[in-house]
């Protein structure tokens, strides 16, 4: 059985949160979630000048995953094909380059809802009110890095994947 876990960084009150993003282009803010490749839009995101120490990911407003040039080698290096890397220009003096990872994979039919536990907002419809524990329908994920389409801010990573990010 494979294990999946879901992304998460810590992040510390001294750590840098970019208050102020600007995305040039709008229709962006909407695909940012969907999976939807956007190499070929035309697009610049800035995190604006803010107190804090820099790690390997920032985060800000919007929540979708900004992360260091070392993150984004071992993103490319392990979800060739899963991700999209985009250059960030981030407003104050840093030491490495930043990324916006555009995530590829919206999984729609992998949770097990026999053994998850969880509350929906309408019988019929699979967006969760509460969630409480999730199950993975391991024998149709295939990725090392994905979103599931219910919940879809959260980013799911393997087991490798997450023991490649742990190390660094």
């Amino acid at each position: 059985m494979k294990n999946y876990y879901i992304l998460d960084f810590l992040v510390a009150n001294t750590d840098y949160f970019a208050e102020r993003v600007t995305i040039s282009n709008p229709e962006i803010e909407d695909l940012i979630f969907e999976g939807t490749p956007l190499a070929d839009k035309n697009f610049n995101i800035i995190l604006k000048k803010h107190p804090g120490t820099v790690r390997n990911i920032i985060e800000h407003i919007y929540g979708f995953p900004i992360v260091s040039q070392t993150v984004a080698d071992v993103l490319s290096e392990h979800c060739a094909g899963e991700i999209e890397l985009f250059e960030v220009e981030v407003e104050r003096k840093i030491n490495q380059k930043y990324y916006f990872v555009n995530i590829l994979n919206v999984l729609d039919d992998c949770i097990d809802d026999k053994q998850s536990v969880f509350e929906l907002f309408k019988p019929d419809v699979l967006i969760f009110k509460s969630l409480d524990k999730l199950v993975l329908d391991t024998h149709k994920i295939h990725h090392n890095i994905f979103r599931i389409k219910s919940i879809r801010t959260e980013i799911v990573i393997s087991e490798k994947l997450k023991q490649k990010l742990e190390g660094l």
